[in-house]
């Protein structure tokens, strides 16, 4: 069986390399990331970020390229661009 191929660590704020499941887990706790998507906890925050993904865990945007896109696209992006105004 062919194992899945991780996508590359991306290089975020700050100087830790995290993955985009890691990126998407800190996201998660973050209070203005609810408000952002219109949850109220962090359970809910993940729960949207695996239903926009279409993935079943987080994990999956690591080795799944169409939900990395996804992540980027619809989450990641947005969110950056609320916090930079």
């Amino acid at each position: 069986m062919r194992q899945p191929t991780r996508m590359p660590a991306r290089q975020f704020a700050g100087s830790r390399t995290q993955s985009l499941a890691q990126v998407a887990g800190t996201l998660c706790t973050l209070p203005a990331f609810w408000q952002h998507l219109g949850v109220t906890c962090e359970e809910e925050a993940a729960e949207m970020v695996r239903n926009l993904c279409g993935v079943k865990s987080r994990s999956e945007l690591d080795t799944n390229t169409a939900a990395a896109q996804l992540f980027h696209d619809y989450v990641r992006r947005p969110f950056a661009k609320t916090r930079e105004s």
